[in-house]
């Protein structure tokens, strides 16, 4: 649900709407700040409370985008006809994504590769 606002606020912000996504992430904030004192220090749930006040808020702010969306953007609204499988859009997406995808895999590898040898030799690692 969340990716999907995320998804929303870049089409809204595509139609030259650039306010209105920085709108909903004040109200977001707001509520979040608002949640979290709530949770933490009347409910006392600590990190937990937290963790839930960023998820309803962001889980509030997704859905009224959404909604926004629907209803002052009809050409952003998905089709029936929008859903169809295309080769060549994925074709061009592997493109463009591949590249990335190996520079993500090397950098990680070498995390771990540093986390592996400061396990057997802790105390030659800086």
């Amino acid at each position: 649900m969340l990716r999907t606002g995320d998804l929303t606020q870049g089409g809204i912000t595509s139609t030259l709407l650039r306010f209105t996504p920085l709108r909903f992430l004040a109200v977001s904030v707001v509520l979040n700040v608002a949640l979290d004192v709530y949770f933490i220090l009347s409910l006392g749930w600590g990190v937990e409370g937290a963790a839930a006040a960023t998820v309803i808020a962001q889980g509030v702010a997704g859905l009224g985008i959404m909604l926004f969306t629907y209803k002052k953007r009809p050409e952003l609204r998905w089709h029936r006809e929008d859903r169809h499988f295309d080769r060549s859009c994925l074709k061009e997406i592997a493109s463009f994504s591949t590249l990335t995808c190996i520079q993500q895999s090397v950098m990680n590898l070498g995390i771990l590769m540093f986390l592996l040898l400061s396990l057997f030799l802790p105390n030659h690692l800086c």
